[in-house]
Order: C-alpha cells, then sequence, then structure tokens
C-alpha cells in the first residue's frame, strides 16, 4: 500500500483517530457528520499542505484545541516514508522523516494523489483558478524545472504589481516586463505541452462515463496571435489603472468544452460532477503511467448528484484504476465495489469496532 497508516489529532471532529490501511480498497462507512470526510481531508493534507475544502488551515482545527497534527506513512520507490504535520496558533511544522522540512516538495513530487469529492463539479463550472491547479499538479510531476519558474514568475509579479501600485515608469516597468516573460514563457511552454498530453485521455475518460465530443483546450493568458511580451504592452493602460498586471501565466484557464460548446453552461450537474471526474482519473492514470508508478484516489460520497447508472460508471473508472483506493459512504455497501476491500467504520470523529 501507498498510503499505509493515518494518525490525526484534534483535526475538525476528529480527536484521537489512528487508521491502518492494508487493502488496496478500504471503505469509511458512518453517517453525516460522523468524520468521513474529515478522514479523507487529513489524508489530503498529509500529503498536499493544504486541504480541499478550505483554504485556512487555522479552520481545521477542533474546536476548543490549539493545534491539530496529521502523521502519514507512505511507502513511495520501495521505501517508507513518514510525514508530520502540526498546524495551529504560532505553530506551522512540516516533519519528513523525523527531520523538519520547508515543504512538502520532496513527498508530493513522488505521490500522484487525487481526490473526488461531492464539490468537484466547480473545477468545470467556476472560475480558471481551479483549473489552472489542476493543469499546475500534473505539470510539477513530469517536468522538474517548472516549480523553479513559477517560483521566479510569482515574485517578478509580485514586484511589477508593486511598481504598478507606486505609479512607476515605463522604464521601471520594462525591467520587470523582460523578467516576467522569461519565466512566463516557460511556463506557458510546460503547460500547453501537458495539456497535450492530457487532451487524449480526458476525453476517452468522459466518454467512458457517458460523456462523449468532450475536448480540453490551453488557454495562455493573454490574446491568441500575440506573444506575451507584446500583450503586457498593449494592456499597460490597463493594468496601470487597475493597478495589476492582467495578462500572463497567471491568467491561464484549461478550457473544457462538450461538441465545441462550453461544458458548464450546458452539462447538468451531474455531467458536471462525471466531467470533473474525467479529468481527474485521466491526469491520475496519465501520471502513474509516466511515473510507471500507482496513484491514491480519496473518493468522498462518490454517489452524490449520480444516477444509479452514472454512478456504476464511474466505479468501474476507479476499479481500473492503477493504485490504492479509499472511499466513503454511509454505508459499506457502496455499488460496484471490488469483492476484496476493508470496512472501517467512523462515529463522532473515531474509529468504530466492526458491527
Amino acid at each position: 500500500m501507498i498510503l499505509q497508516r493515518l494518525q490525526i489529532a484534534n483535526f475538525r471532529c476528529i480527536t484521537d483517530l489512528d487508521l491502518s490501511l492494508t487493502s488496496p480498497v478500504s471503505v469509511i462507512a458512518g453517517p453525516n457528520g460522523a468524520g468521513k470526510t474529515s478522514l479523507i481531508e487529513a489524508a489530503y493534507y498529509a500529503t498536499r499542505g493544504r486541504s480541499f475544502r478550505q483554504p485556512r488551515s487555522e479552520r481545521l482545527v477542533r474546536h476548543g484545541q490549539s493545534t491539530f497534527r496529521i502523521v502519514a506513512t507512505l511507502q513511495l520507490a520501495g521505501r517508507e516514508r513518514r510525514v508530520g504535520l502540526e498546524y495551529g496558533r504560532g505553530v506551522h511544522r512540516i516533519r519528513i522523516d523525523g527531520a523538519d522540512a520547508r515543504n512538502l516538495a520532496d513527498i508530493s513530487g513522488k505521490l500522484v494523489l487525487q481526490v473526488i469529492e461531492p464539490e468537484i463539479h466547480h473545477l468545470v463550472a467556476e472560475g480558471p483558478e481551479g483549473r489552472r491547479r489542476f493543469l499546475d499538479y500534473g505539470v510539477f510531476h513530469v517536468e522538474p524545472r517548472y516549480l523553479p519558474a513559477w517560483q521566479r514568475y510569482r515574485k517578478t509579479l509580485k514586484q511589477r504589481n508593486a511598481v504598478l501600485r507606486a505609479g512607476g515608469s515605463a522604464a521601471e516597468l520594462e525591467t520587470w516586463d523582460q523578467a516576467l516573460v522569461a519565466a512566463g514563457e516557460l511556463i506557458d511552454g510546460y503547460r500547453n505541452g501537458y495539456a497535450q498530453l492530457l487532451r487524449e485521455p480526458i476525453a476517452e475518460t468522459a466518454s467512458r462515463l457517458g460523456l462523449d465530443r468532450i475536448d480540453v483546450g490551453y488557454r495562455p493568458g493573454w490574446e491568441a496571435g500575440q506573444t506575451m511580451l507584446n500583450a503586457l504592452a498593449a494592456n499597460v493602460d490597463r493594468d496601470r489603472q487597475l493597478r495589476q498586471t492582467t495578462v500572463g501565466p497567471h491568467r491561464a484557464d484549461l478550457r473544457v468544452t462538450w461538441s465545441g460548446r462550453l461544458a458548464k453552461s450546458v452539462v447538468s450537474r451531474g455531467q458536471q460532477k462525471l466531467l470533473a471526474s474525467s479529468l481527474i482519473l485521466a491526469q491520475a492514470r496519465l501520471l502513474a503511467g509516466l511515473k510507471n508508478d500507482e496513484a491514491v484516489m480519496l473518493v468522498d460520497d462518490p454517489a452524490a448528484e449520480l444516477d444509479s447508472g452514472a454512478l456504476a460508471r464511474l466505479m468501474r473508472e476507479l476499479e481500473d484504476m492503477p493504485g490504492q483506493l479509499v472511499i466513503t459512504g454511509l454505508d459499506a455497501n457502496i455499488p460496484g465495489l471490488p469483492e476484496s476491500h476493508d470496512v472501517f467504520h467512523v462515529e463522532h470523529g473515531a474509529l468504530q469496532p466492526e458491527p
């Protein structure tokens, strides 16, 4: 197993929970509010360093407590790795294999972990920020030069925006423009190449989930036919007015279409969930294949928003994924589960004995 053990203290509604996973498929069953989603969220946080539900980590601390703690034991590249995180008032600590660490890049760069949860339709239905994060996660895994380029870009963008807010001269802006373009064009090239790799797997996965004629196209964050440098020059008056940089990779998008039309405007809520799941599943399968490794899929309440036929198709896709599946449900009888799986019951934020 990739994710072998999860120890959680004072996270959301969980007081103290110690979960050992020994099967490729694990089911976390329990009533609403029992702590199932919190358990999935803690597993995600332990390997990504953030929540998929709440952007502010301080709000994840259990009521009445000052900090939360998560420890995950992983098997990566034939080696056991131990990741510990503690967060709270005045505390933000990461430890990897017993040593303090600045971030989780050493772990997250080696582990393909994805989540499908009831709000996953936002990946399709809402603005481009979530799709940029989705795209960047994949590029980070396949291109080791991407993260340094993105860090340079973000630093330079901050400096250029500071010049805009201060009403700086054209010469000052041009100085930052050169550095911004140098990093921005690298980012754009890496993203565009990865988006092309994803295009066919997404279409094929969506088709198996009952959504034909799905396509994705990468939008770089400026008008087609322009260079980034020309786009910055063409928008300088607008940037000065708004006091921020309005073109560049930080405005990029992965456009998802159905029969040539923007998908979010023509498909139902349930179809949006299936379509977003197609993106997640296609990316996990692609990255696992490129790394010659397995993926961890965290799936929270798969039946939400789906009819029985759609749920059956989603479960078939999950069963065919190479790797480990951790899935939650109101009870353990989730249609389409493989015959061999472990079941854990959670209630009031704690594991319960087998009924």
